[in-house]
Parts: C-alpha cells; sequence; structure tokens
C-alpha cells in the first residue's frame, strides 16, 4: 500500500510526478482499490477469528519481521494491541510476506498458500 500511494521508506525521494510536482493529489489515488471485493473478505476471514487467533497470527508475523524473537515472547507482546484493534492492525499488514516465513520459523516449512478462488461456469 506504501508504494502504491508512494509515501514512507519504499518511495523515491523527490520522485515528481509527470506533471512535475511532488504532490499525489487526494483525485490520483484509485480508491477502489482499497474497497475491492478481495479486501471485503479478507476483512470478513479476520473479523472471524477469535482474539487469540489474531493474536497468534499477529505473533507469527513479528516472528517473520524480526529475526532475534522467539514466537512466545511474540506472543507476549501481542497482548499490547487490544482486541478491537487486531484486525485494523492485520488489515495494514501484507500478511503474505510474512505467514509463509513466520511458519518456516516454526518449523512448519512455509506451508502456508493463499487460497486461489476459481469462477467456474458450474452451478
Amino acid at each position: 500500500m506504501v508504494q502504491y500511494l508512494g509515501i514512507g521508506r519504499g518511495a523515491r525521494a523527490n520522485t515528481a510526478l509527470p506533471d512535475g510536482t511532488l504532490l499525489r493529489l487526494p483525485g490520483d489515488v484509485d480508491l477502489a482499490a482499497f474497497e475491492s471485493e478481495e479486501r471485503r473478505r479478507l476483512k470478513a476471514e479476520i473479523a472471524r477469528l477469535s482474539p487469540e487467533a489474531r493474536r497468534e497470527l499477529i505473533a507469527l508475523i513479528w516472528l517473520a519481521q524480526r529475526p532475534s524473537l522467539s514466537f512466545e515472547a511474540a506472543l507476549r507482546r501481542t497482548r499490547r494491541i487490544p482486541p478491537a484493534a487486531q484486525s485494523g492492525y492485520l488489515m495494514g499488514i501484507r500478511l503474505e510476506r510474512y505467514i509463509d516465513e513466520g511458519l518456516r520459523k516454526l518449523g512448519c516449512g512455509g506451508a502456508w498458500r493463499p487460497k486461489v478462488r476459481r469462477e467456474t461456469g458450474a452451478t
């Protein structure tokens, strides 16, 4: 998302837009991408998880992000995120970047693969 918006650490410094400006105007951002069907489904699936399961998912992500952290320590740290904020926190993370690595660190061999929905004409 940060790259999509052209902000943050991943953005190129002083990269001018084609018209020579450095600012991105609100009308330049495709807001429909933030409310896609895929995003709505992900949000619903995360909301269906129990608070404990969301904490475990956050700990798994932190395990991948911080090499020196153990899963147990990461799980303890997740207590700082109140249950009401967990879904929003997870929606702000590119889960596909970290789940596989976190599972590998737990010894699961990176067995996670995102589900790909295929549309068929069969009823």
